[in-house]
């Protein structure tokens, strides 16, 4: 793997999953983007799971996880550079703001 300039995180509602559910997720995706990136870890609380990829091109990432993802409801996809606060929503498209709790 290339190093890290971006942060991926894929979010879902704690009421669309739980802490298990999310573990789970994470395994799968760690085993689908194999060394094309690094995944980070998860925190799961104040209402929200996410899940946390370290990967030096996000929009890669997003055609390795589309068939977990798609499946899923209420997921919500963004990234940003490790160097700034500042979000790229990828999914929904109609999203209009992307945070962690």
């Amino acid at each position: 793997m290339t190093t890290p300039s971006h942060q991926r995180i894929i979010q879902r509602p704690a009421a669309a999953t739980d802490l298990e559910a999310l573990v789970s997720l994470e395994d799968a995706i760690r085993v689908r983007l194999g060394d094309s990136a690094w995944v980070d870890g998860h925190d799961f609380g104040s209402g929200e799971g996410n899940i946390f990829i370290l990967t030096a091109d996000p929009v890669l990432v997003s055609g390795a996880l589309r068939p977990i993802l798609m499946p899923l409801s209420s997921v919500r996809v963004a990234y940003r550079r490790l160097d700034s606060d500042d979000f790229t929503i990828l999914y929904p498209s109609n999203l209009t703001a992307f945070s962690i709790s």
